[in-house]
């Protein structure tokens, strides 16, 4: 072990996914269902991080960096699985590679993927070339160094190229650090690993009311397998950021940060949190984001998009944009419910972590409902404006800023995402797998690629 990590930290991490491959994963699940990475989401990555032009289908170059079970790599396999992109998975762990690879296994795409056991601070010295996405979730914050790791993956990243990574967020983890603290005491490292899991399942069963991990989070543990209860309440390496430390470690890289993720992100929206949209509204961006993580005190991770390029987010005001429906809103029927609503409101429901929710209602005018008709992945903003304007008696600068007011709310929750008509669609995430009847009649899935 000692002559694949030099540093001390490295080999102990390696050790524990040796003995908890992480997350815990089923490689003959593969067939039931696929596990979908919001940030991972190509529609999304193309709208936020490549301005909706960059073409997949040709020359993309991946780099999942502590892939562990392989979560993202097999997600984006799928979504990839008929370009010429390829994918490079490294990761500490040979059990966790070995789950990783089965996993892709099972759809097909092996040959899109190659596998790297290492440190991926070893990148600068691996002689990969470029990459133009890195995906690094739940790692850097169980270094030593986050710094260095961060400086690392920033060594391999193309000038163009973006970051997706996921730390772990400061306040939403009060609890979990609380317990961390209360199983060193009483289930110390130097027990055996069975032992301090079943010791710290018997604490948080019996956690009091007062406690903050059961007043709290007590959705992290419920249903929390042994893997889980091992990474998340006795990693040997582990620290969060709050969302200034966040901005000050990308600057530390000078990264600038895209968005975050769909499931957290109108916890960082001020004008959702109650008094904060008036009290904040004149605050810088970095400390509105701030603010109303402090207010709603739930992120217990942080999940984004980042690049060392300030102008990344596709223009709805672009004529040569396609607007497409694409993963919740197919299974939703957002836009069905949305055209059927015409005349009236549109209300949607944004559940969020914690048991939080929050109701989004939009006014669905003529023009809006017509829009929403004409949105079919294929049609541009330029065509759907144009023939909104012919039949609703607008002209065409007001269709397109009412596709634009449409784009604004509904990618607020990665609903209605864009990208540049000269480039390739990658299929829905839910569109990677379709469900077919089984010899038993019973309900599977498997690729359709």
């Amino acid at each position: 072990m000692a002559s694949v990590y030099s540093d001390t930290t490295s080999q102990t991490v390696a050790k524990q996914y040796e003995n908890y491959p992480y997350p815990l994963r089923n490689p003959a699940d593969e067939h039931k269902r696929l596990m979908i990475s919001h940030v991972d989401n190509l529609h999304a990555l193309n709208h936020y991080g490549f301005r909706g032009r960059r073409d997949f289908s040709q020359g993309f170059r991946v780099l999942v960096a502590g892939g562990g079970t392989g979560d993202a790599t097999t997600c984006l396999a799928c979504q990839l699985a008929k370009t010429d992109a390829r994918i490079v998975h490294l990761d500490l762990s040979s059990k966790a590679i070995d789950i990783s690879r089965q996993r892709v296994r099972a759809w097909g795409l092996e040959h899109r993927v190659e596998w790297i056991q290492d440190s991926l601070l070893k990148l600068p010295e691996l002689n990969l070339g470029e990459f133009d996405y890195v995906n690094c979730s739940g790692v850097l914050h169980h270094l030593a160094q986050p710094e260095e790791g961060l400086a690392a993956l920033d060594s391999v990243l193309a000038d163009d190229g973006v970051m997706a990574i996921m730390v772990y967020g400061q306040y939403g983890r009060t609890g979990v650090y609380q317990t961390q603290d209360l199983m060193r005491l009483l289930a110390p490292p130097e027990q055996p690993s069975a032992e301090r899991v079943e010791a710290t399942r018997n604490v948080l069963s019996a956690l009091p009311p007062t406690n903050w991990m059961r007043a709290g989070s007590p959705h992290l543990y419920e249903k929390a397998d042994n893997h889980e209860i091992y990474d998340m309440f006795l990693h040997s390496q582990d620290r969060a950021y709050t969302v200034g430390e966040l901005y000050e470690f990308l600057d530390s890289a000078g990264l600038n940060l895209i968005e975050f993720d769909p499931h957290h992100r109108l916890h960082y929206d001020y004008r959702y949190a109650g008094p904060l949209a008036t009290l904040a509204a004149n605050l810088p961006k970095r400390q509105q984001q701030a603010a109303a993580e402090l207010f709603w005190g739930a992120i217990h991770k942080h999940a984004f998009w980042a690049s060392h390029k300030t102008d990344t987010i596709a223009d709805p005001n672009d004529p040569d944009n396609i607007p497409t429906f694409v993963g919740p809103a197919l299974m939703l029927k957002t836009r069905e419910h949305f055209i059927h609503a015409r005349g009236k409101y549109f209300s949607h429901a944004m559940n969020m972590p914690g048991g939080l929710s929050l109701e989004m209602k939009i006014p669905v005018t003529p023009s809006r409902a017509r829009i929403a008709e004409l949105i079919n992945g294929t049609r541009t903003i330029g065509a759907i404006a144009w023939q909104v304007a012919s039949e609703e008696g607008i002209t065409e600068a007001q269709a397109i800023q009412e596709i634009v007011a449409l784009v604004e709310v509904f990618s607020r929750q990665d609903l209605l995402l864009l990208r540049h008509r000269s480039v390739w669609a990658p299929p829905n995430l839910e569109g990677c797998m379709a469900p077919v009847p089984s010899p038993k009649g019973r309900q599977h899935f498997r690729s359709t690629s």
